[in-house]
């Protein structure tokens, strides 16, 4: 249960600071925060959904896979699987500008990339901020050296 939390609470945190980061980037354009923040989640929805999928996915199965290990541990391969399922977007994303070419299709190409890079950095600060803020784990104790060495044999 504790690893379905930590992924989510990383997802969590990752939808947030990539809506805040797009909706920035808009804003900063002159535009209207409100409209910024509106445009932000639709654009996210359709230029990173399937990052956002298969990060889900992965970071899931790779939180189970790390789960007795230390922060660094999940934050590396969290972010490892946030990359990959970005390259897997953009590969999409570029078909479909080639399969489908219009006026439109490469502008939504570049939107699409501009939000994956939203999305790895707002990863990165949300692993960070889950594993080292809100899931803090607790150090392994070291095994008894009565444990590991061997039994004498008494005569």
């Amino acid at each position: 249960m504790r690893v379905i939390a930590e992924s989510l609470v990383a997802l969590v945190f990752t939808v947030v600071l990539t809506i805040v980061g797009v909706a920035l980037f808009e804003a900063g354009g002159g535009g209207d925060p409100g409209e910024a923040v509106d445009s932000a989640w639709r654009l996210i929805g359709t230029g990173a959904g399937i990052a956002f999928t298969l990060w889900t996915i992965m970071l899931v199965i790779g939180n189970i896979a790390t789960r007795r290990r230390g922060w660094a541990a999940h934050v590396v391969l969290g972010f490892g699987t946030a990359l990959l399922a970005a390259l897997v977007n953009v590969g999409v994303v570029v078909l479909i500008a080639l399969v489908a070419p219009s006026e439109d299709s490469w502008v939504y190409a570049i939107a699409a990339v501009a939000t994956l890079v939203a999305f790895l950095i707002a990863a990165l600060l949300s692993l960070l901020l889950t594993h080292l803020v809100v899931v803090r784990r607790r150090p392994v104790a070291a095994e008894a050296a009565s444990e590991i060495a061997p039994v004498e044999a008494s005569a």
